[in-house]
């Protein structure tokens, strides 16, 4: 199975153009999406986001932190918001959490573990396991501002040390395309659209393998 792996697309809709002549050119088998669409919380905006995402292909989604509550309700309303629920595409589990879980965003806990915990059991069934996640696991190569500074989410480090799905996709953090490794976990950061970014994730064989894609 072959992934498209996006993340923070901000509006931009001249990399959405070309985005979407690369989804007609590479034709994967599942397009996942890592949040922040928007720059805000239009529902008209966000439509037109998606329509030119949707191919006829499986597609899922969460909200990053740009994205309002609206843009939430856009996504239950399509049935692509992979929020805290479990999909199967095939032999494969997937679940998202929008924000980074288990951390405070305006005073709010947008997850608590228990919560998480309950879901993944039910994506574990399946012979492989994906997450989506907007914020980056902790420490890692892929939550590293340009100072140095790590900005990544402990509650997303603690999911896969405990649970160690096959795949973690993540974005936020756009300076820090790349892939790294937790315990038997593979991460992927397809860096930011609106920066020209994302990523083809062939995870057929034992381990997932990451081709880099310029738009």
């Amino acid at each position: 199975m072959r992934i498209l792996a996006l993340s923070d697309i901000h509006d931009d809709i001249e990399r959405l153009n070309k985005l979407k002549y690369k989804i007609d050119e590479l034709k994967p088998d599942l397009v996942l999406l890592a949040g922040d669409i928007t720059t805000g919380d239009s529902k008209e905006k966000t439509n037109s986001i998606l329509d030119k995402l949707e191919n006829g292909q499986p597609f899922f989604a969460i909200t990053g932190n740009w994205d309002g509550k609206n843009v939430s309700e856009v996504l239950s309303e399509r049935k692509i918001n992979i929020h805290n629920k479990a999909v199967q595409v095939g032999n494969v589990g997937i679940m998202g959490f929008s924000g980074p879980g288990g951390i405070t965003m305006g005073g709010l806990m947008i997850l608590n573990y228990d919560d998480v915990e309950k879901t993944f059991q039910e994506v574990a069934k399946s012979e492989k396991t994906i997450v989506v996640s907007h914020h980056p696991p902790a420490n890692t190569k892929l939550d590293t501002l340009f100072t140095g500074q790590h900005i990544g989410s402990e509650f997303v480090r603690e999911l896969v040390e405990e649970k160690q799905p096959d795949l973690l996709i993540c974005g936020h953090v756009h300076e820090a395309r790349g892939i790294d490794k937790i315990k038997n976990t593979t991460i992927v950061n397809p860096g930011a659209v609106c920066d020209g970014y994302a990523a083809l994730i062939d995870i057929s064989g034992k381990e997932p393998k990451t081709e880099f894609i310029r738009l």
